[in-house]
Protein backbone atom coordinates (compact mmCIF):
# COMPACT_ATOMS: atom_id res chain seq x y z
CA UNK A 1 0.00 0.00 0.00
CA UNK A 2 1.51 3.63 -0.82
CA UNK A 3 1.73 6.29 1.60
CA UNK A 4 -1.43 8.33 0.73
CA UNK A 5 -3.82 10.65 1.83
CA UNK A 6 -6.98 12.34 0.25
CA UNK A 7 -6.65 15.74 -1.11
CA UNK A 8 -9.16 17.04 1.94
CA UNK A 9 -7.32 15.22 4.66
CA UNK A 10 -4.39 16.79 3.88
CA UNK A 11 -4.54 20.66 3.00
CA UNK A 12 -8.42 21.40 3.85
CA UNK A 13 -9.42 24.62 1.34
CA UNK A 14 -8.32 24.96 -2.12
CA UNK A 15 -6.70 28.19 -1.82
CA UNK A 16 -4.30 27.27 1.35
CA UNK A 17 -3.13 23.98 -1.31
CA UNK A 18 -2.40 26.44 -4.27
CA UNK A 19 -0.76 28.97 -1.44
CA UNK A 20 1.25 25.94 -0.29
CA UNK A 21 2.16 25.02 -3.79
CA UNK A 22 2.81 28.39 -4.28
CA UNK A 23 5.33 29.05 -1.36
CA UNK A 24 6.99 25.55 -2.07
CA UNK A 25 8.08 27.05 -6.07
CA UNK A 26 8.98 30.20 -4.75
CA UNK A 27 11.83 28.38 -2.78
CA UNK A 28 12.97 25.98 -5.44
CA UNK A 29 13.54 29.29 -7.54
CA UNK A 30 14.89 31.46 -5.04
CA UNK A 31 17.38 28.81 -4.11
CA UNK A 32 18.58 27.88 -7.50
CA UNK A 33 18.89 31.72 -8.61
CA UNK A 34 20.29 33.45 -5.36
CA UNK A 35 22.57 29.92 -3.67
CA UNK A 36 23.87 29.22 -6.97
CA UNK A 37 25.48 32.61 -8.44
CA UNK A 38 28.21 30.32 -10.65
CA UNK A 39 28.82 32.02 -13.92
CA UNK A 40 30.13 29.30 -16.62
CA UNK A 41 32.44 30.49 -18.89
CA UNK A 42 30.78 29.38 -22.15
CA UNK A 43 27.66 31.55 -21.50
CA UNK A 44 29.26 34.55 -22.82
CA UNK A 45 29.78 32.84 -26.30
CA UNK A 46 26.30 31.27 -26.12
CA UNK A 47 25.04 34.47 -25.84
CA UNK A 48 27.42 35.90 -28.76
CA UNK A 49 25.83 33.17 -30.89
CA UNK A 50 21.88 33.71 -30.01
CA UNK A 51 23.34 37.38 -31.15
CA UNK A 52 24.76 36.53 -34.50
CA UNK A 53 21.90 34.51 -35.19
CA UNK A 54 19.13 36.99 -34.84
CA UNK A 55 21.37 39.86 -36.37
CA UNK A 56 21.93 37.27 -39.39
CA UNK A 57 18.68 36.04 -39.44
CA UNK A 58 20.46 32.53 -40.15
CA UNK A 59 20.98 29.49 -38.05
CA UNK A 60 23.92 28.04 -39.62
CA UNK A 61 26.89 30.51 -39.67
CA UNK A 62 30.54 30.64 -40.43
CA UNK A 63 32.87 30.85 -37.66
CA UNK A 64 33.55 34.47 -37.29
CA UNK A 65 35.28 34.50 -33.87
CA UNK A 66 38.73 33.11 -34.13
CA UNK A 67 41.45 34.11 -36.66
CA UNK A 68 42.60 30.76 -37.80
CA UNK A 69 38.89 29.67 -38.62
CA UNK A 70 37.31 32.23 -39.72
CA UNK A 71 34.88 31.12 -42.08
CA UNK A 72 34.94 27.46 -41.61
CA UNK A 73 31.32 26.14 -40.90
CA UNK A 74 30.81 25.13 -37.48
CA UNK A 75 27.96 23.11 -35.51
CA UNK A 76 25.80 25.16 -32.95
CA UNK A 77 23.80 22.33 -32.15
CA UNK A 78 22.51 24.62 -28.94
CA UNK A 79 21.13 27.22 -31.11
CA UNK A 80 17.91 27.29 -30.09
CA UNK A 81 18.74 27.94 -26.09
CA UNK A 82 21.14 30.39 -27.05
CA UNK A 83 18.72 32.52 -28.78
CA UNK A 84 16.54 32.48 -25.85
CA UNK A 85 19.38 33.15 -23.70
CA UNK A 86 20.29 36.24 -25.38
CA UNK A 87 16.45 37.49 -25.51
CA UNK A 88 16.15 37.17 -21.97
CA UNK A 89 19.81 38.95 -21.33
CA UNK A 90 18.79 41.84 -24.40
CA UNK A 91 15.88 42.56 -22.24
CA UNK A 92 16.61 42.26 -18.95
CA UNK A 93 20.25 41.75 -18.36
CA UNK A 94 21.22 38.97 -15.90
CA UNK A 95 17.80 39.85 -14.35
CA UNK A 96 16.41 37.88 -17.46
CA UNK A 97 18.77 35.18 -17.28
CA UNK A 98 18.21 34.73 -13.58
CA UNK A 99 14.44 34.94 -13.96
CA UNK A 100 14.52 32.36 -16.63
CA UNK A 101 16.59 29.94 -14.70
CA UNK A 102 13.91 30.15 -11.35
CA UNK A 103 11.21 29.16 -14.51
CA UNK A 104 12.82 26.53 -15.25
CA UNK A 105 13.54 25.24 -11.73
CA UNK A 106 9.58 25.58 -11.45
CA UNK A 107 8.82 24.25 -14.33
CA UNK A 108 10.95 20.67 -13.78
CA UNK A 109 9.44 20.69 -10.34
CA UNK A 110 6.29 20.89 -11.54
CA UNK A 111 6.82 18.34 -14.03
CA UNK A 112 8.38 16.01 -11.10
CA UNK A 113 4.74 16.57 -9.01
CA UNK A 114 2.59 15.75 -11.68
CA UNK A 115 4.68 12.63 -12.74
CA UNK A 116 4.38 11.10 -8.94
CA UNK A 117 0.90 12.21 -8.84
CA UNK A 118 0.28 8.39 -7.77
CA UNK A 119 2.12 9.09 -4.38
CA UNK A 120 0.88 11.01 -1.28
CA UNK A 121 1.31 15.21 -1.37
CA UNK A 122 4.63 13.97 1.22
CA UNK A 123 6.24 12.08 -0.83
CA UNK A 124 5.95 14.22 -3.53
CA UNK A 125 7.37 17.25 -2.68
CA UNK A 126 9.84 15.81 -0.75
CA UNK A 127 11.24 13.57 -4.08
CA UNK A 128 10.94 17.17 -5.81
CA UNK A 129 13.07 18.83 -2.96
CA UNK A 130 15.48 15.97 -3.29
CA UNK A 131 15.76 17.35 -7.25
CA UNK A 132 16.85 20.55 -6.29
CA UNK A 133 19.19 19.42 -3.63
CA UNK A 134 20.65 17.39 -5.73
CA UNK A 135 21.17 19.50 -8.88
CA UNK A 136 21.40 22.85 -6.60
CA UNK A 137 25.55 23.05 -7.58
CA UNK A 138 24.87 22.52 -11.12
CA UNK A 139 21.90 24.88 -11.84
CA UNK A 140 24.40 27.39 -13.68
CA UNK A 141 23.75 29.41 -16.70
CA UNK A 142 24.03 26.88 -19.04
CA UNK A 143 22.22 25.44 -22.30
CA UNK A 144 21.95 22.14 -19.84
CA UNK A 145 19.24 23.74 -17.97
CA UNK A 146 17.11 22.81 -21.06
CA UNK A 147 18.09 19.23 -20.92
CA UNK A 148 17.25 18.53 -17.46
CA UNK A 149 13.58 20.21 -18.80
CA UNK A 150 13.67 17.71 -21.11
CA UNK A 151 14.54 15.20 -18.97
CA UNK A 152 12.11 15.85 -16.69
CA UNK A 153 8.92 15.99 -19.50
CA UNK A 154 10.42 12.70 -20.82
CA UNK A 155 9.94 10.86 -17.48
CA UNK A 156 6.30 11.86 -16.63
CA UNK A 157 5.63 10.71 -20.84
CA UNK A 158 7.21 7.16 -19.53
CA UNK A 159 5.28 7.53 -16.42
CA UNK A 160 1.99 8.58 -17.46
CA UNK A 161 1.37 8.20 -20.61
CA UNK A 162 0.56 5.50 -22.30
CA UNK A 163 2.72 4.48 -25.12
CA UNK A 164 0.65 4.94 -27.56
CA UNK A 165 -0.72 8.26 -26.96
CA UNK A 166 2.57 9.24 -26.08
CA UNK A 167 4.36 8.71 -29.55
CA UNK A 168 3.37 11.86 -30.80
CA UNK A 169 4.98 13.57 -27.83
CA UNK A 170 8.08 11.73 -28.10
CA UNK A 171 8.64 13.06 -31.41
CA UNK A 172 7.91 16.73 -30.43
CA UNK A 173 10.50 16.55 -27.35
CA UNK A 174 13.38 14.47 -29.33
CA UNK A 175 12.96 17.15 -32.15
CA UNK A 176 13.02 20.12 -29.91
CA UNK A 177 15.47 18.66 -27.64
CA UNK A 178 18.16 18.47 -30.90
CA UNK A 179 17.40 21.83 -31.17
CA UNK A 180 18.15 22.65 -27.74
CA UNK A 181 21.51 20.84 -25.90
CA UNK A 182 23.20 17.57 -27.35
CA UNK A 183 22.54 15.83 -24.27
CA UNK A 184 19.96 14.44 -26.39
CA UNK A 185 21.40 11.27 -26.86
CA UNK A 186 21.04 10.77 -23.07
CA UNK A 187 17.18 11.11 -23.71
CA UNK A 188 17.28 8.24 -25.78
CA UNK A 189 19.45 5.95 -23.72
CA UNK A 190 16.75 6.59 -20.80
CA UNK A 191 13.96 5.69 -23.63
CA UNK A 192 15.92 2.44 -24.36
CA UNK A 193 16.65 1.33 -21.21
CA UNK A 194 12.80 1.84 -19.80
CA UNK A 195 11.59 0.35 -22.98
CA UNK A 196 14.13 -3.14 -22.36
CA UNK A 197 13.28 -3.60 -18.45
CA UNK A 198 9.56 -3.20 -19.18
CA UNK A 199 9.63 -5.75 -21.79
CA UNK A 200 11.82 -7.64 -19.51
CA UNK A 201 9.23 -7.11 -16.51
CA UNK A 202 6.81 -8.68 -19.13
CA UNK A 203 7.83 -11.45 -19.58
CA UNK A 204 9.04 -10.85 -23.02
CA UNK A 205 5.57 -10.46 -24.17
CA UNK A 206 4.66 -8.98 -27.50
CA UNK A 207 1.78 -7.03 -26.65
CA UNK A 208 0.01 -3.78 -27.89
CA UNK A 209 1.96 -1.62 -25.71
CA UNK A 210 5.34 -3.20 -25.70
CA UNK A 211 4.51 -2.58 -30.01
CA UNK A 212 3.91 0.53 -29.50
CA UNK A 213 6.98 1.36 -26.97
CA UNK A 214 10.07 -0.41 -29.13
CA UNK A 215 8.43 1.68 -32.27
CA UNK A 216 8.72 4.87 -29.84
CA UNK A 217 12.81 4.04 -30.40
CA UNK A 218 13.30 4.72 -33.92
CA UNK A 219 10.62 7.37 -33.94
CA UNK A 220 12.90 9.50 -31.35
CA UNK A 221 16.27 9.11 -33.14
CA UNK A 222 14.46 10.20 -36.51
CA UNK A 223 12.84 13.16 -34.65
CA UNK A 224 16.15 14.37 -33.67
CA UNK A 225 17.23 14.88 -37.26
CA UNK A 226 14.55 18.23 -37.49
CA UNK A 227 17.45 20.50 -36.77
CA UNK A 228 19.37 22.45 -39.38
CA UNK A 229 22.89 20.38 -39.50
CA UNK A 230 21.03 17.08 -39.83
CA UNK A 231 23.18 14.31 -38.68
CA UNK A 232 25.78 16.71 -37.63
CA UNK A 233 23.73 16.68 -34.28
CA UNK A 234 24.97 13.37 -33.63
CA UNK A 235 28.72 14.14 -35.15
CA UNK A 236 29.27 16.50 -32.28
CA UNK A 237 28.39 14.16 -29.13
CA UNK A 238 30.45 11.17 -30.63
CA UNK A 239 33.46 14.11 -31.22
CA UNK A 240 32.80 14.76 -27.32
CA UNK A 241 32.74 11.40 -26.06
CA UNK A 242 35.67 10.13 -28.43
CA UNK A 243 37.84 13.28 -27.98
CA UNK A 244 40.67 12.49 -25.49
CA UNK A 245 40.91 16.11 -25.11
CA UNK A 246 37.82 16.68 -23.21
CA UNK A 247 39.40 15.55 -20.25
CA UNK A 248 41.01 19.08 -20.02
CA UNK A 249 37.90 20.57 -19.12
CA UNK A 250 37.45 20.08 -15.78
CA UNK A 251 33.68 19.47 -15.99
CA UNK A 252 34.68 16.11 -17.84
CA UNK A 253 37.13 15.16 -14.84
CA UNK A 254 36.28 11.80 -12.68
CA UNK A 255 34.13 13.12 -10.00
CA UNK A 256 37.54 12.28 -7.36
CA UNK A 257 39.20 15.28 -8.54
CA UNK A 258 36.40 17.88 -7.32
CA UNK A 259 35.61 18.49 -4.08
CA UNK A 260 33.05 16.57 -1.76
CA UNK A 261 31.18 19.93 -1.33
CA UNK A 262 30.64 20.38 -5.15
CA UNK A 263 28.67 16.85 -5.60
CA UNK A 264 27.48 16.63 -1.95
CA UNK A 265 23.74 16.49 -2.99
CA UNK A 266 24.67 13.80 -5.77
CA UNK A 267 26.42 11.28 -2.90
CA UNK A 268 23.68 11.99 -0.29
CA UNK A 269 21.34 10.80 -2.94
CA UNK A 270 23.76 7.54 -3.71
CA UNK A 271 23.39 7.15 -0.13
CA UNK A 272 20.29 7.55 0.55
CA UNK A 273 18.90 5.54 -2.43
CA UNK A 274 21.39 2.81 -1.84
CA UNK A 275 20.21 2.36 2.12
CA UNK A 276 16.29 2.21 1.50
CA UNK A 277 16.65 -0.07 -1.34
CA UNK A 278 18.38 -2.58 0.88
CA UNK A 279 15.33 -2.17 3.57
CA UNK A 280 12.91 -2.14 0.84
CA UNK A 281 13.97 -4.59 -2.19
CA UNK A 282 10.08 -5.08 -3.31
CA UNK A 283 9.55 -1.25 -3.63
CA UNK A 284 12.72 -0.89 -6.07
CA UNK A 285 11.44 0.99 -9.22
CA UNK A 286 13.43 -0.94 -11.91
CA UNK A 287 13.14 0.99 -14.85
CA UNK A 288 13.98 4.21 -12.58
CA UNK A 289 16.80 2.25 -10.60
CA UNK A 290 19.05 1.23 -14.12
CA UNK A 291 18.35 4.37 -15.19
CA UNK A 292 19.79 5.73 -12.26
CA UNK A 293 22.68 3.15 -11.87
CA UNK A 294 24.11 3.58 -15.13
CA UNK A 295 24.00 7.33 -15.05
CA UNK A 296 25.88 7.48 -11.66
CA UNK A 297 28.53 5.67 -12.92
CA UNK A 298 28.43 8.23 -16.19
CA UNK A 299 28.56 10.86 -13.43
CA UNK A 300 31.39 9.13 -11.48
CA UNK A 301 33.33 9.18 -14.20
CA UNK A 302 32.79 12.26 -15.51
CA UNK A 303 31.28 14.87 -12.98
CA UNK A 304 28.99 16.72 -15.40
CA UNK A 305 26.38 13.82 -15.68
CA UNK A 306 25.99 13.97 -11.79
CA UNK A 307 23.06 15.75 -12.42
CA UNK A 308 21.98 14.74 -14.79
CA UNK A 309 20.95 11.20 -13.20
CA UNK A 310 19.04 13.05 -10.54
CA UNK A 311 15.45 13.19 -12.25
CA UNK A 312 15.49 9.95 -13.58
CA UNK A 313 15.79 8.58 -9.93
CA UNK A 314 12.74 10.49 -8.71
CA UNK A 315 10.27 7.21 -9.40
CA UNK A 316 12.63 5.11 -7.59
CA UNK A 317 13.03 8.03 -4.46
CA UNK A 318 9.24 8.06 -4.45
CA UNK A 319 8.62 4.60 -4.56
CA UNK A 320 10.97 4.24 -1.90
CA UNK A 321 10.35 6.67 0.70
CA UNK A 322 5.95 5.22 0.30
CA UNK A 323 7.61 1.98 1.58
CA UNK A 324 9.13 4.49 4.43
CA UNK A 325 5.56 6.15 4.69
CA UNK A 326 3.63 2.04 4.94
CA UNK A 327 6.58 1.16 7.54
CA UNK A 328 5.72 4.11 9.78
CA UNK A 329 2.06 3.55 9.93
CA UNK A 330 -0.98 6.12 8.68
CA UNK A 331 -1.65 7.69 12.44
CA UNK A 332 1.49 8.44 13.44
CA UNK A 333 2.31 10.09 9.93
CA UNK A 334 -1.21 11.66 10.40
CA UNK A 335 0.25 13.02 13.81
CA UNK A 336 3.30 14.12 12.51
CA UNK A 337 1.83 16.34 9.62
CA UNK A 338 -0.41 17.88 11.33
CA UNK A 339 2.49 19.40 14.02
CA UNK A 340 5.26 20.10 11.10
CA UNK A 341 2.86 22.14 8.70
CA UNK A 342 3.36 24.78 10.48
CA UNK A 343 6.86 24.78 11.09
CA UNK A 344 7.53 23.91 7.64
CA UNK A 345 5.75 27.00 6.22
CA UNK A 346 7.55 29.11 8.51
CA UNK A 347 11.07 27.70 7.60
CA UNK A 348 9.89 28.04 3.99
CA UNK A 349 8.95 31.59 4.14
CA UNK A 350 11.84 32.55 6.24
CA UNK A 351 14.50 30.51 3.53
CA UNK A 352 12.63 32.33 0.34
CA UNK A 353 12.73 35.73 2.17
CA UNK A 354 16.36 35.33 2.95
CA UNK A 355 17.15 34.44 -0.46
CA UNK A 356 15.16 37.32 -1.84
CA UNK A 357 17.03 39.61 0.22
CA UNK A 358 20.31 38.36 -0.16
CA UNK A 359 19.89 38.59 -3.92
CA UNK A 360 18.82 41.61 -4.19
CA UNK A 361 21.90 42.83 -1.89
CA UNK A 362 24.10 41.28 -3.87
CA UNK A 363 23.26 41.45 -7.74
CA UNK A 364 25.06 39.43 -9.64
CA UNK A 365 26.74 42.65 -11.67
CA UNK A 366 28.34 45.42 -9.95
CA UNK A 367 28.43 48.02 -12.50
CA UNK A 368 31.92 48.87 -13.61
CA UNK A 369 33.62 45.55 -11.66
CA UNK A 370 31.67 42.70 -12.76
CA UNK A 371 33.42 39.28 -12.81
CA UNK A 372 36.56 40.58 -11.44
CA UNK A 373 37.68 37.91 -10.01
CA UNK A 374 37.24 35.06 -12.73
CA UNK A 375 37.60 37.49 -15.95
CA UNK A 376 40.02 39.67 -17.28
CA UNK A 377 37.51 42.76 -16.32
CA UNK A 378 39.88 45.16 -16.86
CA UNK A 379 42.13 44.32 -19.06
CA UNK A 380 39.13 44.78 -21.38
CA UNK A 381 37.99 47.95 -20.29
CA UNK A 382 41.12 49.21 -21.09
CA UNK A 383 41.35 47.34 -24.48
CA UNK A 384 37.56 49.30 -24.89
CA UNK A 385 38.86 53.00 -23.65
CA UNK A 386 42.31 52.85 -25.63
CA UNK A 387 40.14 51.11 -28.76
CA UNK A 388 42.70 48.00 -28.93
CA UNK A 389 41.55 45.40 -31.59
CA UNK A 390 42.75 42.66 -33.55
CA UNK A 391 43.94 39.22 -33.37
CA UNK A 392 44.32 38.27 -29.74
CA UNK A 393 45.84 34.82 -27.95
CA UNK A 394 44.19 34.42 -25.35
CA UNK A 395 43.34 31.40 -22.23
CA UNK A 396 41.32 29.06 -22.98
CA UNK A 397 38.40 29.89 -20.13
CA UNK A 398 38.32 33.47 -21.71
CA UNK A 399 37.90 32.89 -24.60
CA UNK A 400 33.97 33.34 -24.65
CA UNK A 401 33.54 36.39 -22.42
CA UNK A 402 36.22 37.77 -25.12
CA UNK A 403 33.69 36.77 -27.80
CA UNK A 404 31.07 38.56 -26.06
CA UNK A 405 32.70 41.69 -25.01
CA UNK A 406 35.11 42.40 -27.92
CA UNK A 407 32.77 41.46 -31.22
CA UNK A 408 35.42 43.49 -33.25
CA UNK A 409 38.51 41.20 -32.27
CA UNK A 410 39.41 37.86 -33.15
CA UNK A 411 40.42 35.45 -30.77
CA UNK A 412 42.57 32.23 -30.85
CA UNK A 413 40.08 30.11 -29.23
CA UNK A 414 37.11 29.41 -27.11
CA UNK A 415 35.07 26.72 -25.16
CA UNK A 416 33.40 25.42 -28.46
CA UNK A 417 35.57 22.26 -28.34
CA UNK A 418 32.41 20.24 -29.19
CA UNK A 419 30.95 21.68 -32.57
CA UNK A 420 33.68 20.23 -34.80
CA UNK A 421 35.07 23.57 -35.52
CA UNK A 422 38.86 22.23 -33.77
CA UNK A 423 40.67 20.09 -34.96
CA UNK A 424 41.99 16.79 -32.79
CA UNK A 425 44.72 17.85 -30.51
CA UNK A 426 44.11 21.84 -31.45
CA UNK A 427 43.68 22.37 -27.27
CA UNK A 428 46.68 20.80 -26.22
CA UNK A 429 48.97 22.88 -28.71
CA UNK A 430 47.47 25.51 -26.87
CA UNK A 431 47.65 23.92 -23.57
CA UNK A 432 51.56 23.02 -24.75
CA UNK A 433 51.87 26.54 -25.40
CA UNK A 434 50.84 28.46 -22.20
CA UNK A 435 53.24 25.86 -20.31
CA UNK A 436 55.86 27.08 -22.70
CA UNK A 437 56.38 23.09 -23.69
CA UNK A 438 58.02 22.14 -26.99
CA UNK A 439 56.50 24.07 -30.05
CA UNK A 440 55.10 26.94 -28.21
CA UNK A 441 56.52 29.38 -30.29
CA UNK A 442 55.17 27.85 -33.26
CA UNK A 443 51.60 27.92 -32.05
CA UNK A 444 51.69 31.32 -30.21
CA UNK A 445 53.01 32.54 -33.92
CA UNK A 446 50.32 30.75 -36.37
CA UNK A 447 48.09 33.74 -37.22
CA UNK A 448 50.09 36.39 -36.76
CA UNK A 449 48.26 37.39 -33.10
CA UNK A 450 48.68 40.95 -32.52
CA UNK A 451 47.87 40.52 -28.55
CA UNK A 452 48.55 37.75 -26.09
CA UNK A 453 46.12 38.16 -23.02
CA UNK A 454 46.90 35.37 -20.46
CA UNK A 455 46.47 34.86 -16.94
CA UNK A 456 49.36 36.37 -14.63
CA UNK A 457 50.05 33.20 -13.75
CA UNK A 458 50.80 31.45 -16.86
CA UNK A 459 54.41 30.01 -17.82
CA UNK A 460 53.78 31.73 -20.87
CA UNK A 461 53.19 35.33 -18.85
CA UNK A 462 56.69 34.82 -17.55
CA UNK A 463 58.50 33.86 -20.65
CA UNK A 464 56.84 36.85 -23.33
CA UNK A 465 58.09 39.21 -20.44
CA UNK A 466 61.83 38.52 -21.78
CA UNK A 467 60.87 38.28 -25.27
CA UNK A 468 61.96 41.17 -27.53
CA UNK A 469 58.79 41.00 -29.64
CA UNK A 470 56.58 41.50 -27.54
CA UNK A 471 55.61 44.36 -24.84
CA UNK A 472 53.35 44.83 -21.73
CA UNK A 473 50.88 47.04 -21.92
CA UNK A 474 48.40 46.31 -19.38
CA UNK A 475 48.85 44.19 -15.94
CA UNK A 476 46.01 43.50 -13.94
CA UNK A 477 44.73 41.39 -10.50
CA UNK A 478 44.76 38.11 -12.77
CA UNK A 479 45.51 39.00 -16.19
CA UNK A 480 48.24 40.57 -18.30
CA UNK A 481 48.10 42.02 -21.91
CA UNK A 482 50.90 42.20 -24.38
CA UNK A 483 51.35 43.55 -27.43
CA UNK A 484 53.54 42.17 -30.23
CA UNK A 485 56.16 44.80 -31.23
CA UNK A 486 57.22 43.41 -34.57
CA UNK A 487 54.41 41.05 -36.83
CA UNK A 488 55.92 38.04 -37.71
CA UNK A 489 56.52 36.95 -41.36
CA UNK A 490 56.54 33.56 -42.00
CA UNK A 491 57.85 31.32 -44.87
CA UNK A 492 55.19 31.76 -47.25
CA UNK A 493 54.95 35.66 -46.63
CA UNK A 494 58.50 35.91 -47.54
CA UNK A 495 58.15 33.71 -50.26
CA UNK A 496 55.40 35.88 -51.69
CA UNK A 497 57.55 39.26 -50.66
CA UNK A 498 60.54 37.78 -52.82
CA UNK A 499 57.90 37.51 -56.37
CA UNK A 500 56.74 40.88 -55.82
CA UNK A 501 59.85 42.14 -55.46
CA UNK A 502 60.84 40.39 -58.82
Amino acid sequence: MRWSFTTSEYAGPRARRIAFNLLFLVCCAAAVVTLQRRIDPDLFWHLRGGMDILKNHKIVLGDSWTYLFSGHPWVNQQWLTEVIFYSCYSKLGFLGLNLLKGLIACAIVLVILRMLKGYSREVRFLSAAIFVAGTLHYFIFRTHLFSLLCTAILLYLLERVSPKARLIWIVVLFAAWANLHALFGLGLMILGIYVLVRWLQGGCAIKGGTVWEWISLPIACLSTLFNPFGVGVWMTAFAALGNPETNLVTEWWPIWKHTVGQNLGFIFLILIVGMLAALFPKKIHWPSFIVFLVISIMGVMHVRFTADGVIPAMPLVASLLGAVGDQIGEEKLKRLKSASIPVLVGAMLVFASSCISFGVSHPLVIRGDRFRLDYPVRAVSFMKRNNIKGKIFNEYTWGGYLDWELPQSMIFIDGRTAVLLYPRGFVTSWKNAVETRAGWKDTLNEGNPDYALLSADDYLTAQLAVEPDWKEIFRGNISVLYMRKTPVVDDKDKQKGGDDAN
